[in-house]
């Protein structure tokens, strides 16, 4: 298993299935958990979880909450913004 921590900025409000609320611009966390996929045609990693952090990491006052979300509808919602996320893999 391989965990990528990245960040994402989103400069408008937007929204998210699975949340009541439109999250507010800024700072966000980003974590994917995949597993390793290997048969005897070929290697590489496959998806199993995408979690999102709200509140905005910027916001130090408040709790972070990590929720699973959709890796389909979190890219419609950075390509509806256009935003750009900056991927950090770190093995787990």
């Amino acid at each position: 298993m391989r965990m990528t921590r990245s960040s994402v900025t989103f400069n408008n409000p937007f929204k998210l299935d699975g949340f009541d609320v439109t999250l507010p611009p800024g700072t966000y966390a980003i974590s994917t958990l995949e597993e390793e996929t290997d048969t005897m045609l070929s290697q590489g990693w496959r998806r199993v979880s995408t979690s999102f952090c709200t509140p905005s990491i910027e916001n130090s006052g408040g709790s972070e909450q990590w929720s699973s979300v959709s890796a389909s509808n979190l890219k419609a919602a950075l390509e509806k913004d256009g935003a750009y996320v900056f991927p950090q893999v770190q093995q787990a």
